[in-house]
């Protein structure tokens, strides 16, 4: 059983998990949040945050790295806090980004020789093929209790990676009706964009039309290697935040994208 003494450690530059006496009530939104642990074998412990309000959801890594999703819109707001900068993307410049890597790689592919274009292009094609389906669930008749939450265990298969969860529906004073309603609509957007499940880059978005995961074990494959994560949702309860919790810090600089880019890389940002 996961226990919650580990709740509050973790607050990354720039931002407040819960309501202050110094925040009036009608100005903070109603939500829910955890802290998160994440370990990976061969990788040093790695905590954050996940909080959700007004259908936007945040998730803090290791105090070094935010990003914000809009659920109504899919358009994210990402954030690094060492560097004090942040930037913004949406739908359409991902898909964008998307249709310019395929053009890029395309454009190798007809210089290769035959053989070697038509396997490559057949990679290509069921790469594709592959993003546009669904996430496959299958549900256990196992239940577990963690944190005092009752969950109850899925496997899933995405695009991207495979997996299991403990998923729960029921948190004290959270209605998670409003989590999993925008979640869909974000599934919706995305197949519009034709970008598909892949962009879910989490199981917490992956599930979400589900519920929310209490635990996550996750295997993505890399070309030969695999690499598998694990992840605990510690101290999942109903809370207050500050407006300015799923914005930008006001004092960071917003720069382009490949900017932003080049800036993790060279601080070596996850």
């Amino acid at each position: 059983m996961v226990s919650s003494s580990t709740a509050g450690q973790t607050k990354p530059p720039g931002a407040k998990a819960r309501h202050t006496s110094q925040t009036p009530p009608e100005q903070t939104l109603k939500g829910f949040g955890a802290e998160t642990v994440q370990t990976s074998p061969g990788k040093p412990e790695t905590k954050g945050r996940y909080d959700y309000a007004d259908r936007r959801l945040r998730i803090d890594q290791d105090g070094r790295t935010s990003a914000i999703v809009d659920m109504r819109t899919g358009d994210m707001v990402m954030i690094l806090h060492p560097q004090q900068v942040y930037t913004r993307i949406t739908l359409a410049d991902m898909k964008v980004r998307r249709d310019e890597m395929r053009k890029q790689v395309r454009a190798r592919l007809a210089k290769m020789p035959p053989a070697m274009r038509a396997r490559l292009q057949q990679q290509l094609d069921e790469q594709d093929a592959a993003v546009k389906r669904p996430v496959a669930l299958t549900w256990t008749k196992k239940t577990e209790t963690v944190d005092g939450l009752s969950c109850r265990v899925v496997g899933w298969t995405s695009p991207q990676d495979q997996g299991q969860a403990c998923v729960t529906r029921s948190v004290p004073k959270v209605d998670l009706s409003p989590f999993r309603e925008a979640s869909a609509g974000l599934g919706e957007r995305l197949a519009a964009a034709d970008l598909g499940t892949a962009a879910l880059s989490t199981p917490a978005l992956l599930l979400a039309r589900e519920g929310f995961p209490l635990w996550t074990r996750s295997t993505l494959k890399l070309g030969d290697q695999s690499i598998e994560t694990t992840t605990r949702f510690v101290g999942l309860a109903a809370r207050r935040y500050p407006r300015e919790r799923f914005r930008a810090p006001k004092d960071y600089r917003e720069v382009a994208f490949e900017a932003f880019v080049a800036a993790g890389q060279a601080r070596g940002a996850p």
